[in-house]
Formats: structure tokens, sequence, C-alpha cells
């Protein structure tokens, strides 16, 4: 018999569910519908249907019988989903609860930075600064490290307007320059004060 999806005939004790209840048996794989949701979700936002996206997601979040370990990929769909309806601050939020989907340690120094970002365009400059920070001390990428760097200093800047940076800046610039993991970069690193 067919049960129609978030019923209380599922025999769920009352509670609305959309998600199925994980049984992690290996020989049958009926744990796919919950990541095939997720899936649906993306769907929708490629499609520019984001309402219909996020209200799904949403309601994934909220599901008590959604499993824990999709958790970091159903924030980071949120995350992805806020960010393409130009919702900053949300994105930047659901993007950190979803760090532990970052696959290595490069990419999670992208996130950082990417998190960092996405603060600075919702206006709030301690937390994109706190961002930043992370991306440079750990960045693997010597791009990422230098250009979180500038933007430390720029968000330094708007935070103590009595900041003079720029001789500190082209000292900086030629600092990296003489470091050993960023010469195969240094037309990037010296081409940057002018940007700043």
């Amino acid at each position: 018999m067919d049960i129609p999806i978030g019923s209380n005939l599922r025999n769920t004790k009352g509670q609305f569910s959309i998600a199925t209840k994980e049984d992690n048996k290996f020989y049958e794989n009926r744990n796919i519908r919950n990541e095939s949701m997720l899936w649906q979700a993306r769907n929708y936002f490629e499609t520019n249907s984001l309402n219909e996206g996020i209200s799904l997601l949403q309601l994934l979040k909220t599901d008590a019988f959604f499993p824990k370990r999709l958790h970091p990929f159903l924030f980071e769909q949120l995350a992805y989903g806020y960010y393409q309806s130009e919702n900053y601050d949300s994105a930047a939020a659901y993007l950190t609860k979803g760090l532990s989907n970052a696959p290595d340690k490069f990419s999670k120094t992208r996130w950082y930075y990417l998190i960092a970002q996405l603060w600075e365009k919702s206006d709030n400059l301690a937390n994109a600064y706190t961002w930043y920070k992370k991306a440079h001390s750990d960045a693997l990428n010597p791009l990422i490290s230098v250009y979180a760097k500038i933007n430390l200093i720029k968000i330094f800047k708007l935070l103590l307007c009595h900041l003079k940076e720029y001789p500190f800046i082209i000292n900086l610039f030629l600092y990296l320059s003489q470091n050993q993991r960023i010469q195969n970069f240094c037309d990037e690193v010296l081409k940057e004060p002018s940007i700043v």
C-alpha cells in the first residue's frame, strides 16, 4: 500500500514527517529517498524556483526523522538557496553550519573565505573580519592568504577609520613577494596594492 508523504498513516506517532527513517541495512538501500529530496531542492534552485527549494529544505530541517548524517548537506543546500535569493547573512550562517561537509582542507579554507565574503556583503564586518582571519591563517593556497589579508586590512580600516595603511600594505606585499610559497604568484601579489 502506498502511504502519502507527510501523512499520519506512516506510524510516526502523530509527528508530521516527509523523511524516511533510516534503518542502515546494507542489503537494502531505502535511505536514498532522503538524499533525493536534497537533490530535488537543488533542482528547484537551478530552475529559479527558490521558494519551493527553501521550503522543502526547511521542512527537512525540522523533520524529526531526517538523518543527522545528512545535516551538513542540508545546510550547504540551504546556504546555496539563500545565496541565490540574495539573503547573504542566512547563506553565511548555514554555510558555517555545513563546514563539516567540505571535502578537504583546501576546500575548507575556500569556504572560510566565502563565508567572510557573504558576511561582508550583508554588512556584518565583525563576522567578516573573523572569517577572513581564519581563511588567512589556515590557507594552503597563497592567493587566498593574500586576498584574505587585503580584506582584513580593508575591514580594519573601515572599523577603525584612523588607520593609515598604505605604507603597511606596500611593505606587506614586498615581504610576501619574497616568501618562497608565494614567489610563483609574484605578479598577482605585486599588482594588488594598486587595486587596494
